[in-house]
């Protein structure tokens, strides 16, 4: 070899070593009898050398402390896989540094080939992902923990639903039937409590099972919905409270109110009307009306009742936060749960003052395309 010939190779040798030992992460050349015959600046700095024996710097020794090459599918041999592949392969191991600490690395494998074809052995690469296997752990654990937590919760919401809400019922109609026939004074404001506390006991399980609901199904499934046939229903539910505070209830809507909606969207109507008849005062009217336009529809509920101050209008719609009225207890979780079915509808619901007193609580969703406006009748 000609003298000029041999300095360009040494140059160029020192030339590429420069480069390799420049790289920010271990790079190291390994011979097929997993002798490692390159290593660069950054891996020495990494890896103490195992001496001894008459292997020394044999790879798996370095960064495992074994005397045995890597195996199984905890520490898959990058050497095996490249080999057999012959294409680069990532695999992920745990190694020592030279301080003896535990460390996740993430190896990418080259092969090499001589000349005449044979496998020559493999480069290394090596990426220090200690802190993002830690992280990957502790969100796995978080996982496990939250799967946990929520089958606990579906548990509780079982048991909520199908062993809690029967004994009140069962409660509250015996209350109802005692008071019918109960003629003292004062065992009747007994029974009174009594049939109030039993209907508030259902009315949370009935509220708490509905928000589970909608936690567990985030896409609700849509059908073809008469927001009309909904007012009528909710309006017959709260017709005997109404009828205990001598509260008239009148609806004045379209006939049909064709929307596209969930049927939750009748715990909407019964919620606000409910709230209507409970906090609107004796001798009054609860006046519910549904207007639409090509666009949406847009329900109103209107009590004449204490009204709501402008610092709780936009409180009371969040969880267990709720208007602060003598007498009546309750969790707050109805007009969160209004809320969050008007939003899976993606509507919109505020509360506004009632002109003369009152309040007027409003909703306004999108309704289906096409549906023929029709007279307005009331009752």
């Amino acid at each position: 070899m000609r003298p000029e010939k041999k300095d360009e190779l040494v140059d160029a040798s020192l030339h590429l070593k420069t480069i390799i030992d420049s790289m920010a992460d271990p790079v190291i050349v390994v011979r097929p009898d997993y002798r490692m015959v390159l290593v660069n600046e950054t891996a020495r700095r990494h890896f103490a050398q195992a001496g001894g024996g008459s292997t020394p710097f044999l790879c798996h020794q370095v960064s495992h402390r074994s005397d045995e090459p890597c195996r199984g599918s905890e520490h898959p041999c990058p050497m095996k896989g490249a080999r057999d592949s012959g294409k680069p392969v990532k695999v992920l191991h745990e190694h020592y540094d030279k301080d003896n600490e535990r460390r996740f690395v993430e190896i990418t494998a080259s092969p090499l080939w001589e000349d005449d074809g044979r496998f020559g052995g493999i480069v290394e690469s090596q990426r220090d992902v200690t802190d993002r296997v830690f992280a990957e752990n502790q969100l796995a654990d978080y996982a496990s923990r939250l799967e946990t937590s929520n089958r606990l919760k579906d548990l509780f919401i079982d048991i909520l639903r199908h062993d809690l809400v029967n004994p009140a019922w069962y409660v509250l109609t015996a209350a109802r039937e005692a008071l019918r026939k109960e003629e003292d004074p004062s065992l009747q404001r007994d029974l009174q409590g009594i049939t109030r506390m039993s209907r508030k006991i259902i009315d949370l399980i009935q509220n708490a099972s509905i928000l589970a609901k909608l936690e567990e199904d985030r896409d609700l499934s849509f059908e073809d919905i008469d927001l009309r046939e909904m007012m009528e229903t909710a309006m017959k539910e709260h017709q005997a409270a109404g009828q205990e505070k001598e509260v008239t209830l009148e609806l004045s809507a379209p006939d049909p109110c064709m929307v596209r909606g969930n049927p939750l969207l009748g715990d909407v109507f019964s919620n606000l009307i409910g709230n209507a008849v409970k906090y609107g005062g004796e001798h009054s009217t609860v006046e519910i009306s549904v207007a639409g336009d090509e666009g949406e529809w847009t329900v109103a509920v209107a009590d004449r009742g204490g009204g709501v101050s402008d610092g709780d209008k936009g409180g009371i719609f969040t969880r267990f936060t709720r208007r602060d009225k003598e007498g009546v207890q309750g969790s707050g979780l109805g007009l969160s749960i209004v809320r969050r079915i008007v939003e899976a509808h993606k509507g919109k619901v505020w509360v506004e003052d009632r002109p003369g007193g009152g309040s007027v609580f409003v909703v306004k969703i999108p309704r289906q395309a096409g549906a023929p406006p029709s007279d307005s009748r009331k009752h």
